[in-house]
């Protein structure tokens, strides 16, 4: 493999969340993965888990530079502020280096693009400057245009970075 190739395969992977989020996961369950997050040509962005196993990724990735994250109003989208102002706050307790907020694109979709921009600014203030990404939900939406308007408001309301899909629906990403 060429230095090229090497260079752009280890960028790939600086940009790539390794992902557990299993119904069934526990601290033992996701330990595996630790291992995981290294290789010879760097490390992954993050580690991202269930709020709950939050406080024992970071305590074994302590020291290695790999950030924790986690999710909210995961994974149905559902445009319940309270409920993810109160998740937002608890991941943040948790230790979580970033949130990843499934964007409320049910609302979206039945046309209250107000409801899910309110919710993005909201929990971006209370993650002040730790990142914030916005899981779309794009296999949910109906056309590229829908997906453009959900990714302009998520990003005109503080979005940090955005996803694509949960993985949790039919036709995903």
């Amino acid at each position: 493999m060429s230095d090229d190739a090497k260079a752009l395969a280890a960028r790939a992977l600086s940009c790539l969340d390794l992902t557990s989020l299993n119904d069934a996961d526990t601290p033992d369950s996701v330990a595996p993965l630790y291992g995981r997050m290294r290789g010879s040509w760097g490390h992954v962005a993050a580690l991202c888990v269930w709020p709950r196993i939050v406080p024992y990724a970071k305590a074994a990735t302590e020291g290695t530079g790999i950030r924790i994250a986690t999710v909210v109003n995961f994974p149905k989208g559902a445009a319940h502020l309270a409920i993810a102002e109160a998740e937002t706050r608890a991941a943040l307790a948790y230790g979580a280096d970033e949130v990843d907020m499934v964007f409320p694109y049910h609302a979206f979709l039945e046309g209250d693009g107000e409801t899910a921009g309110h919710m993005v600014r909201a929990l971006k203030d209370i993650c002040g400057s730790v990142t914030l990404k916005v899981i779309l939900e794009t296999g949910a939406m109906p056309t590229l245009e829908a997906i453009m308007r959900a990714s302009l408001i998520a990003i005109e309301n503080g979005a940090d970075f955005l996803k694509t899909s949960t993985g949790k629906i039919e036709g995903q990403a």
